[in-house]
């Protein structure tokens, strides 16, 4: 009786393991590779990771030399110093001297690979937009960068007309709206100020976080434009395993998704 009961409990347990593997490989599959060597994670990478999955945050010239020859692209934060004349690699001001753009640049030419990039210039204004454009091009035509592959992305997108003339990809950052505390009128003015943004001629894309893809998607833009977007702590393997990412992943609109790896000079 007892060895019956037995088998009929390991029947059980081998049926109930095997629907948390079918209803769970995603998870899974992400922890195993979560858990596994960095030349496991490596090799599986430059097997399988798309060329859509740029690196995220890429504030210093150790990451950029890390992290090169993984991705497909990167993004650099950027900050602009009218008054010097330059543009500092940092997400929020820290030291121009220490994080000149100029140095990432100077890395980026001498790598043999030439990554596509995304300039998340923070504080591009009216204002300061020719002077800008000035100087970025100047450090674009030492370096030898080719101007087809950078992406330089702005809150201000009244702003990015010059360098969308000048031959940069441009797009426009969609804000953090707190969509659960606004009223239907207030979200489908931000609906009908993002369709605007996008058919004013200034931008060839939107970009935005994640949380906003379902949101994005769902408004009429123009065919031209394109969709970018951060998965803010989600490493490669993670958004292309997830079951909860396919709608983004498998998007064709969707030309980037920035995501996470720190390696050993992220800051």
């Amino acid at each position: 009786m007892m060895e019956k009961l037995w088998q009929k409990t390991k029947f059980i347990i081998l049926a109930l393991c095997v629907a948390l593997a079918i209803f769970n490989y995603d998870r899974i599959a992400v922890r195993l590779l979560r858990f596994a060597p960095a030349s496991v994670e490596n090799y599986w990478a430059e097997r399988y990771m798309p060329d859509k999955f740029w690196l995220h945050r890429v504030d210093s010239v150790g990451k950029q030399q890390e992290f090169a020859g993984k991705y497909a692209g990167l993004e650099f934060d950027i900050i602009y110093y009218e008054d010097s004349r330059a543009f500092e690699n940092s997400h929020d001001k820290d030291n121009l001297e220490d994080y000149n753009l100029e140095k990432q640049f100077q890395e980026y030419a001498s790598l043999a690979i030439k990554n596509a990039l995304w300039l998340d210039f923070k504080n591009l204004s009216l204002d300061n937009k020719e002077n800008a454009l000035s100087d970025l091009n100047s450090l674009i035509d030492r370096y030898g960068v080719d101007k087809s592959k950078v992406w330089v992305e702005s809150k201000c997108w009244q702003a990015l007309d010059v360098f969308k003339r000048a031959g940069f990809k441009t797009s426009y950052y969609f804000p953090y709206y707190k969509f659960k505390k606004m009223s239907k009128t207030e979200i489908n003015d931000v609906k009908v100020k993002t369709q605007a943004i996008a058919a004013s001629g200034n931008v060839d894309a939107v970009s935005f976080q994640g949380d906003y893809y379902e949101f994005v998607s769902s408004l009429q833009l123009p065919p031209r434009i394109a969709l970018l977007c951060w998965l803010d702590g989600q490493k490669w393997y993670e958004v292309l395993l997830r079951r909860k990412y396919a709608a983004i992943r498998d998007d064709d609109r969707v030309k980037v998704i920035l995501v996470k790896e720190h390696g050993r000079y992220h800051r």
